[in-house]
């Protein structure tokens, strides 16, 4: 331990400086009153599930199912897809091939109208912006547009 016990803290940051980096860091808005601004701060601040009013998420596609070939299901598409945020728990797949990892994800379900070519394949890596039919449990996965297509 130092002579100086501030010393140990030379390297620390400062909690009252904000890094500009920071998502959570909102810009003023002169437009809005000060009482307004106010509410907004303090609903983010105690909102206690941050997920609670986000609809749309963004996802990674891990595999892409074969069509259907029954006749109901011909106009669909599946992927096995990692949302980032909402999946920390579940193991990374070390790749395209790691099936114990892969399975563990949603498999989101999307018209195949979403594919500018219907022949065309979402390969892993595809980015993806997914929802879910009900958000509050996550269940019912939906693929609501295809971003850049390949590996991220």
């Amino acid at each position: 331990m130092p002579s100086d016990p501030f010393l140990a803290f030379n390297n620390a940051s400062n909690p009252a400086l904000v890094d500009p980096s920071d998502s959570e860091v909102v810009e003023i808005n002169l437009l809005k009153t000060a009482e307004d601004q106010l509410f907004e701060a303090i609903e983010r601040t105690y909102t206690k599930d941050k997920l609670s009013k986000q609809q749309n998420f963004n996802a990674v596609c891990l595999v892409k199912f074969d069509r259907s070939t029954d006749d109901i299901n011909k106009k669909i598409f599946r992927v096995k897809a990692r949302i980032p945020e909402l999946h920390t728990m579940i193991p990374t797949p070390l790749g395209s091939n790691d099936m114990a990892s892969i399975v563990m994800h949603p498999t989101f379900v999307g018209p195949e109208k979403l594919l500018a070519n219907p022949e065309e394949d979402i390969i892993p890596g595809t980015k993806l912006t997914v929802t879910f039919g009900n958000v509050d449990n996550f269940t019912e996965p939906k693929v609501v547009a295809i971003g850049e297509v390949g590996p991220t």
